[in-house]
């Protein structure tokens, strides 16, 4: 999650380097900036929720925060961007917005933390999270070589 964060950042930042009045090149520039943002927001709602698992809930309280004000600075965007990203930007959050409430909560009720006064250190992308494996199907009887000769490739000619 944190190299797709940092691979969004970097295109973002030398795009904003280059100073360009194409239409194009302004849109680019926003899709990007709502993108960095998602991740930013997304990463910190990840991070809140390995700090609550960790019982340091003055810090998950803290990194929801810091992703609550990401996907705030996105509003402004979200109303010139596709159905998609409006749709992703409303997804996140709600993400955020719950583990807000759920992390605030379990404090006033549990740990009576107070809320940290610096961020975590984000953690490697492999600690935050970790893709599910995906067992491949076994495949059909009628799928035999015979069946697969018969596509023809694109450029291919028979």
């Amino acid at each position: 999650i944190n190299a797709e964060y940092m691979g969004y950042e970097e295109s973002f930042s030398s795009l904003k380097r280059g100073q360009m009045a194409d239409e194009g090149y302004q849109t680019l520039l926003r899709y990007l900036s709502v993108k960095v943002g998602l991740w930013k927001a997304y990463t910190w709602t990840l991070m809140a929720m390995v700090c609550n698992k960790t019982n340091d809930n003055g810090s998950a309280m803290l990194s929801t925060r810091q992703a609550r004000t990401y996907v705030a600075e996105l509003a402004p965007v979200s109303k010139i961007c596709s159905r998609e990203l409006k749709d992703l930007i409303g997804e996140v959050l709600r993400e955020v917005e719950s583990k807000v409430v759920k992390f605030d909560k379990e404090n006033d009720v549990i740990y009576h933390a107070k809320i940290a006064t610096e961020l975590p250190t984000i953690l490697p992308p492999q600690v935050l999270a970790r893709p599910k494996p995906f067992p491949n199907p076994t495949p059909s009887e009628l799928w035999t070589a015979s069946v697969y000769d018969q596509f023809v490739l694109k450029g291919q000619t028979q």
